[in-house]
């Protein structure tokens, strides 16, 4: 019985962010390996949704995803076989000893968990990556840092262009839960340079939400001052959208009607949006678009001056 130790092991070190192990590292290394064991002679180690449902769980315990357990879990999905279906041949066992796999649910699982904590691995890679280079290009690499910023539970998103012959390579050292990141430039001339750090918003929703949203509420064809989706009462909406709702709700009182509505809509995924209407000025309607978590999305206005998107609006945060 062949469990990939090895695989696990290395898949905690590696690059130029050295990852110091901890317990939480080895929880989850135990739990895949629990996963892992063959139930028969003539089967392969194979991990479904339930159990990597427990091995997120494990990586998500203290409330972030280190990049040594993000590693663990995308090592699983890279080395690991997806299960599309029941194909067995008269091999016993069908295949060789360091053969494993997970089906669809395993799958999603892990990527969920990627997507929940904004780590750059499985198919949120190229979200973050996105997210990384859109602030890189509206602001640059950041200031030039003097010292090497620590690197520890860092994670790294290779910004590299390979269409540049004997460039330098270019690394954003990413903190998910502060939100920041580093950029670490290497490979050419001028040695190894660090810029920084640069903030960044990445458990807001992405410009491509923000044109689903747009696209969505034209199709509509309501007004920004009418009610949007199905009807939600403020009690039931995320602190930051209640919060929203009761500011409109007292510029409503300020002008003496149109009193602010909220509502649910659906987005082409499945997920769910909220919309809350209200009161600009005494000219001026306007609809906030919240994600589920409560994160601003986009608000659209309409008054005398037309109809137009703004991208940026009063963020009740502050």
């Amino acid at each position: 019985m062949i469990l990939h130790e090895m695989t696990y092991m290395c898949a905690t070190r590696g690059g130029s962010d050295p990852i110091t192990p901890h317990m939480s590292i080895t929880s989850v290394r135990q739990e895949i390996k629990k996963a892992m064991v063959i139930s028969s002679p003539c089967s392969n180690a194979s991990i479904n949704a339930a159990e990597m449902k427990k091995i997120s769980a494990q990586a998500a315990k203290d409330g972030k995803v280190s990049p040594g357990e993000a590693l663990l879990i995308d090592r699983v999905l890279k080395d690991g076989h997806e299960n599309v279906g029941v194909f067995m041949t008269e091999a016993c066992p069908e295949h060789p000893g360091n053969y494993f796999s997970y089906d669809a649910g395993a799958k999603k699982e892990a990527n969920a968990l990627f997507a929940r904590f904004a780590v750059p691995y499985g198919d949120n890679v190229e979200a973050i990556k996105e997210r990384v280079s859109a602030v890189v290009g509206a602001s640059g690499w950041g200031p030039a840092v003097a010292k090497a910023p620590s690197t520890t539970g860092r994670h790294s998103v290779d910004l590299t262009n390979p269409e540049i012959v004997d460039g330098p390579n270019v690394t954003a050292l990413l903190d998910s839960k502060k939100g920041d990141f580093y950029i670490k430039v290497s490979g050419g001339p001028q040695g190894v340079s660090y810029f920084g750090p640069n903030k960044i918003d990445l458990l807001g929703p992405g410009p491509k939400v923000a044109a689903e949203v747009q696209a969505l509420f034209a199709s509509l064809n309501a007004s920004a001052g009418q009610s949007i989706g199905e009807h939600v009462a403020s009690s039931k909406l995320p602190a930051l959208v209640n919060k929203y709702f009761q500011m409109k709700t007292e510029d409503a009182e300020g002008y003496g009607y149109g009193a602010p509505t909220a509502g649910v809509l659906k987005l082409a995924d499945g997920s769910k949006i909220f919309a809350v209407t209200g009161i600009e000025s005494d000219t001026v309607d306007c609809t906030a678009f919240f994600t589920a978590k409560g994160q601003p999305i986009t608000m659209a206005e309409d008054g005398q001056g037309g109809f137009g998107w703004s991208s940026v609006w009063p963020d009740p945060r502050g």
